[in-house]
């Protein structure tokens, strides 16, 4: 892992630290997974983005999964008044990934590129 549960807080994190636990080995291996391993020999300069970037996935994680236990299927909202239900399109898991990605390109990218998939 690059972050732990007291960095997490410092920077905002909300989850308490049995949920944080649930979710990190998941950010950790969505970091590698965007960085073809290239996280696992990142240079100084790119640590803290390493570890910032963890705890928002982290956030996002626990959400998709709050979310996921909350609403069936891919159904993304309920209104009761007007009986309105929304539908996602695409899979949830398209969804994860999309926004995994989103998240490891805004803090990956510089001043390093891990992201870089020629490399």
């Amino acid at each position: 892992m690059f972050a732990n549960y007291p960095f997490y807080k410092a920077n905002g994190g909300r989850l308490p630290e049995d949920r944080y636990k649930a979710f990190i080995s998941k950010a950790y291996n969505a970091i590698l997974s965007q960085t073809r391993g290239a996280a696992k020999t990142a240079p100084a300069s790119m640590k803290n983005a390493l570890k910032l970037c963890e705890c928002d996935l982290v956030d996002l994680l626990a959400g998709y999964a709050e979310s996921a236990a909350e609403l069936p299927g891919n159904i993304k909202s309920v209104h009761n008044d007007g009986y309105i239900v929304t539908a996602e399109s695409g899979s949830s898991a398209e969804s994860v990934g999309s926004d995994i990605h989103v998240i490891c390109a805004r803090y990956l990218t510089s001043p390093v590129n891990l992201m870089c998939r020629w490399l």
